[in-house]
């Protein structure tokens, strides 16, 4: 997982060059166009008038019971599930951007609750190693393809979004 990381959050900063000369175009041609000048900013609005206090304070809500700790075989089930939708989500878009960005928008989600999972499994060590030594080469061999897909279609607002929330 950690290359797939690597690998996502490389394409991440990549895009972020990218748009960062964009904006740098952008502030050359504001210079020289006085047509391009920006506007000041709005005047702040009148702050809102405090509302009275309730009569009653809410009452407090049960703590949600904690999550159980995640399993290195339960994470390393979660993580094939993934990265197989990973795979036929790419498969199915082939070389279409756009389907690719809106299969992988489907798969947010699952991302989110992935990256968590990981942070879970990375507190304790033991349970990383083992993770890393059963599911990760696995894992990284299956993602190539696609990744390579994602990489080529950084341009995609939904492709972009997702590869951010990977790398959160």
């Amino acid at each position: 997982m950690k290359t797939f990381y690597a690998l996502l959050i490389a394409a991440l900063f990549t895009t972020a060059a990218c748009n960062k000369k964009k904006d740098e175009v952008k502030t050359e041609a504001s210079k020289t166009d006085p047509a391009a000048k920006t506007t000041e900013p709005p005047p702040p609005a009148e702050p809102p008038k405090a509302e009275p206090p309730p009569a009653e304070p809410p009452k407090a809500e049960p703590a949600a019971p904690a999550a159980p700790a995640v399993t290195v075989d339960q994470a390393g089930a979660k993580v094939n599930e993934f990265t197989d939708k990973l795979v036929k989500a790419s498969k199915d878009a082939g070389a279409d951007c756009a389907k690719l960005g809106t299969a992988l928008k489907a798969l947010t989600e699952d991302a989110k609750a992935l990256a968590a999972q990981e942070k879970e499994i990375e507190k304790d060590a033991a349970k990383k190693k083992e993770f890393e030594t059963k599911f990760e080469k696995a894992a990284e061999a299956k993602t190539k393809e696609p990744m390579k897909k994602i990489e080529k279609c950084m341009t995609n607002a939904d492709v972009k979004a997702f590869i951010e929330v990977l790398g959160s």
